[in-house]
């Protein structure tokens, strides 16, 4: 019994169906199972290793078979390429750009197209679509382009009427700041030549950070202008030293009493 199935066995396939490389697996197979056949202890093991070396042979693929599964591989893989292509051309449908985005749209279509097309493995041609459509999103179409200017033209505008705010409330309160009549003719002078100065600077200013350090600077050089009650105060203050300095002093007195003590004699 052992004989005849080894026998079959090796009539089971014809090996002229396979190309070398099947041929040796077949080899291998009988080879393998022939030993469980002659080493089976009954029938039932006997006909169980036989069945398991059919099931194996069975998957060994004939010349015929692997053609006709290299060309599906082939039409999968074509298919797998139309298809990405197609999906990363859809998904920019309708879009319109700029001159340069567009540039950039085409070359990256070009270079992933490319790459799929070089591609034999359809995972690998799924992947490469997502890359590509990915970095096609990156890329702003003209009217996203055309909001993003507009809201920054808003907010440009929005920062310039702040900062127009900020330059005339800088120049009034710098105008308010002090009293011109709390001053001398000179200091006035030279209080209204700094309001001048610094409320030009103001005017030029780019940002408001740039106001408040002009108004901050102008009014430090402001407080150190002498008010005409400070003036007067330091003038006062003066005046009884050189009072003192008239009067004659007890030992002038009492020499002058001596002289004249002395010329009475």
């Amino acid at each position: 019994a052992k004989t005849k199935y080894v026998q079959k066995l090796e009539d089971y396939a014809e090996k002229k169906h396979y190309a070398d490389d099947e041929q040796k697996k077949i080899d291998e197979l009988i080879e393998k199972y022939t030993k469980k056949i002659n080493g089976a202890k009954n029938i039932s093991e006997l006909k169980d290793a036989y069945n398991q070396a059919l099931k194996d042979i069975k998957k060994v693929k004939t010349v015929e078979q692997q053609s006709s599964d290299k060309e599906e591989s082939e039409i999968a893989v074509k298919n797998a390429r139309s298809s990405a292509i197609n999906s990363i051309k859809n998904s920019i449908a309708g879009n319109t750009y700029r001159m340069s985005e567009a540039e950039t749209v085409n070359k990256i279509i070009d270079d992933y197209t490319d790459q799929i097309n070089h591609q034999t493995d359809p995972e690998q041609i799924e992947k490469l679509k997502k890359q590509c459509i990915g970095e096609l999103e990156q890329i702003k179409t003209h009217d996203e382009l055309k909001k993003e200017e507009s809201e920054r033209a808003e907010e440009s505008k929005q920062k310039a009427e702040q900062l127009d705010t900020a330059k005339k409330s800088a120049v009034a309160e710098l105008k308010e700041y002090v009293s011109l009549s709390d001053y001398y003719e000179n200091e006035q002078s030279e209080i209204k030549s700094l309001i001048s100065s610094y409320t030009k600077k103001i005017n030029d200013s780019k940002s408001e950070d740039s106001v408040s350090e002009y108004l901050a600077e102008a009014k430090g050089k402001i407080d150190n202008v002498k008010t005409a009650s400070q003036i007067d105060s330091e003038q006062s203050s003066e005046e009884p030293s050189e009072e003192l300095s008239d009067e004659p002093s007890e030992e002038t007195s009492e020499t002058e009493s001596s002289a004249e003590e002395t010329t009475a004699e």
